[in-house]
């Protein structure tokens, strides 16, 4: 059990096809990269001025695409 938010829920979640990593955003607008087995926050995004409501590893694992409640659409470069 892991707390992805000091504040609200948590809107959306993906893992990565390889499992490494997982990311995830909610009511709070900011946008976490975990490793998986560690379960330890990698980075953190903040950027967004509404709620996340959904986000997606990209099919090459190099980004991440995020959109909020108000429309915001944000890419997001996976950390190496």
């Amino acid at each position: 059990e892991l707390d992805a938010s000091n504040t609200g829920g948590i809107n959306g979640l993906d893992i990565d096809r390889q499992g490494h990593l997982f990311c995830t955003g909610g009511d709070d607008t900011i946008l976490k990269v975990w490793e998986y087995q560690a379960g330890t926050v990698e980075y953190v995004g903040v950027g967004h001025a509404d709620a996340i409501t959904k986000l997606k590893f990209s099919p090459n694992r190099q980004f991440i695409v995020s959109v909020s409640a108000d429309g915001g659409i944000l890419v997001w470069r996976v950390p190496s």
